[in-house]
């Protein structure tokens, strides 16, 4: 029995869990890494109710999953929020939102994308097929400048790092707030 607790609790860590919180507005709060098959379990989310805004808890995970996710939150055009932590994949989310707002508090940092492979770390090229997918979408939310920015500050980071993104690069594309609305 207690291998397949540890088993469960194990696959539960691999995933993003969601919650639905009501501050006299509906929000979804994703908690978690992103999945590679994230969309599927957000769209499911969609399908329950409204939500006015995102709430994102995350150090990243699969830069497809965010992608596909950041699409359905621009199509429904829902507000990005993160109050304690977002990074990695997660920033494609949170800027995909008709409006982001993060707390001045919040860690967010970046790094180059990676494969692995037998446990090795293989950087994503410079101009890649990543590298296209995620201007795309960023371009769609941010427009073509902050994006080419953006992507400038994420692939000069080594992939294996991740470097915390300052007030001044977040304000640029980010409403930053002081005082915490969630935590």
């Amino acid at each position: 029995m207690s291998i397949f607790i540890a088993i469960f609790f194990s696959i539960q860590g691999f995933t993003a869990d969601y919650k639905y919180v009501d501050n006299g507005e509906a929000f979804l709060v994703l908690n978690g890494r992103i999945s590679r098959d994230e969309m599927v379990d957000f769209k499911k989310q969609l399908s329950y109710r409204h939500y006015d805004g995102l709430l994102l808890q995350s150090r990243g995970g699969s830069v497809k999953g965010a992608l596909e996710v950041a699409a359905l939150v621009k199509k429904y055009n829902i507000d990005t929020y993160t109050e304690t932590y977002c990074s990695s994949a997660c920033l494609l989310i949170l800027a995909s939102g008709k409006e982001k707002h993060a707390y001045q508090g919040a860690f967010m940092g970046i790094h180059r994308p990676y494969k692995r492979k037998n446990d090795t770390v293989i950087p994503e090229p410079i101009h890649g097929y990543t590298y296209k997918q995620m201007l795309d979408e960023l371009s769609r939310s941010l427009g073509k400048y902050e994006s080419e920015y953006f992507m400038n500050m994420v692939f000069s980071v080594p992939s294996g790092s991740l470097s915390r993104l300052s007030k001044a690069d977040l304000s640029r594309v980010i409403n930053l707030y002081s005082v915490p609305k969630f935590i």
